[in-house]
């Protein structure tokens, strides 16, 4: 059997995109076309609400119940979609490490070494499904992540937003364009997350507030 059979020829285009220090260098590059166009048109400092701990409490609810009503509808259907074949590799899985503990207390084999190389074969083939069901599992997750990030992109861009409800005023031209757009990809992301991610980031900024109210007494 032919070693490359079993491995993916990955192309050089995929292995450069893929790679960790290009999606940085995009990310830097990005940062400093932001930090030039925010110079270049004098971007104006954007002020808080006054009762900005109050927006944030009430946008949690929303935001939560977005979350989850996001979170549980992909589970039916990613899981409708993608267990029955994650099921039948497993099932797989199961018969042949049940055929190992057979073979290890069959007694009718010509000679230990018929029943050593049957094992063998029998764990090679077990191996192989493990390794398979991995891959599977990590595809299905990597599925239920960008489409949870879709759904969370395409919600907040119909209206539901994160930073928008702490703000005084949304700037015009283009300035407001750039904070919709960063609002709308955070935002669904928040909600594409899932509601454990809202419930961290609820439980830090609670912390964060009495430290700062503690902080605030002692002085």
């Amino acid at each position: 059997m032919n070693n490359n059979d079993g491995q993916r020829k990955v192309s050089p285009l995929m292995k450069i995109f893929g790679s960790k220090y290009f999606i940085r260098t995009v990310i830097v590059l990005l940062a400093i076309v932001l930090i030039y166009t925010a110079s270049k048109y004098s971007f104006v400092y954007l002020q808080f609400k006054e009762n900005v701990t109050d927006e944030v409490y009430k946008m949690i609810i929303p935001l939560m119940f977005f979350a989850l009503i996001t979170e549980r509808s992909l589970e039916i259907f990613i899981t409708a979609w993608r267990e029955p074949a994650a099921a039948d590799l497993q099932n797989r899985n199961d018969d042949i490490k049940k055929k190992i503990k057979w073979l290890e207390t069959k007694e009718t084999l010509k000679s230990i070494d018929d029943k050593n190389a049957a094992v063998r074969a029998e764990l090679e083939n077990s191996s192989g499904l493990e390794k398979e069901i991995t891959v599977y599992r990590s595809k299905t997750q990597r599925i239920a992540l960008i489409t949870g990030l879709v759904c969370g992109i395409i919600i907040s861009a119909i209206g539901v937003r994160v930073f928008e409800p702490l703000m005084v005023s949304i700037p015009a031209g283009s300035q407001g364009e750039a904070f919709h757009w960063v609002d709308i990809i955070l935002t669904g992301g928040l909600i594409g997350g899932g509601s454990e991610g809202i419930h961290k980031v609820t439980t830090l900024f609670a912390d964060f507030l009495d430290k700062t109210s503690g902080r605030i007494n002692k002085q």
